[in-house]
């Protein structure tokens, strides 16, 4: 028997994919500023670059997870995914915008999991 598929999960997991395609992306563009001539440029491109890693990273972390959980159907893993894309919105506040989408319609979907999948 075919499990009925949790369509706002599926959307969250869309959207924290993209998103964190596009945080990786612009970060790549961004380091372009580095081989710069400009030293203050270089300056501060390389210290927004350190500022954000971290937003990064754990915003990354909680999407794969979330991807995981979502895909799999274990309610223990979107919840960890979710948290920690939650924890990576306050980490970078001006960039985590995109993933309040994602935290939404992520717990709309975990409330809606069914309680055999912890």
């Amino acid at each position: 028997m075919i499990k009925r598929k949790n369509v706002c999960l599926i959307i969250s997991v869309i959207i924290a994919i993209l998103w964190m395609c596009f945080s990786i992306y612009t970060m790549c563009d961004a380091s372009t500023g580095l081989n710069s001539e400009d030293s203050a440029k270089a300056i501060g491109t390389g210290l927004g670059m350190v500022l954000l890693m971290p937003y990064l990273i754990v915003s990354s972390i909680g999407a794969i997870l979330h991807t995981i959980g979502g895909f799999t159907y274990i309610k223990g893993l979107v919840l960890g995914g979710l948290i920690t894309e939650c924890v990576g919105l306050l980490l970078g506040i001006t960039w985590g915008f995109g993933y309040v989408a994602a935290i939404v319609l992520g717990f709309i979907g975990f409330a809606k999991m069914n309680k055999e999948g912890m």
